[in-house]
C-alpha cells in the first residue's frame, strides 16, 4: 500500500513540475517589455526542451499515466509555432520580417 502511495506522490509532482514548466514558458516572453523579449523568448525554448526531456522521461517511466503530462502541449508548442509562422512569411516576402 506505501509503494502504492509513493508512486502516486511521484507522479503528482511530475505532473505539477511539468505543468508548472509549460506556463513558465508559455508565459515569459508576455513579462518582458517588447525590446527584451528575444532572450525571453530563447529561455523559453529552453524550457520546452528541458519539458520535452521531462515528458520522454515520464513515458518511460510511468507509460500510458504518463498522457496526463501532455496537457502542458499547447503552452510548449505555442512559441513554436509563432516563431515558424514568423519564418514562412519572412521566406515568403522579406518585408514581412520583424
Amino acid at each position: 500500500m506505501a509503494k502504492i502511495e509513493q508512486v502516486t506522490n511521484d507522479f503528482r509532482s511530475l505532473l505539477i513540475t511539468s505543468l508548472a514548466i509549460a506556463t513558465v514558458s508559455f508565459g515569459l516572453p508576455f513579462l518582458r517589455p517588447p525590446g527584451a523579449a528575444d532572450l525571453a523568448i530563447r529561455i523559453s525554448l529552453l524550457l520546452a526542451l528541458v519539458w520535452i526531456a521531462l515528458i520522454v522521461f515520464a513515458f518511460v517511466k510511468y507509460g500510458t499515466r504518463a498522457l496526463w503530462c501532455l496537457f502542458g502541449l499547447p503552452f510548449i508548442s505555442y512559441w513554436f509555432v509563432v516563431l515558424s509562422s514568423i519564418a514562412a512569411a519572412c521566406a515568403q516576402n522579406i518585408k514581412n520580417c520583424p
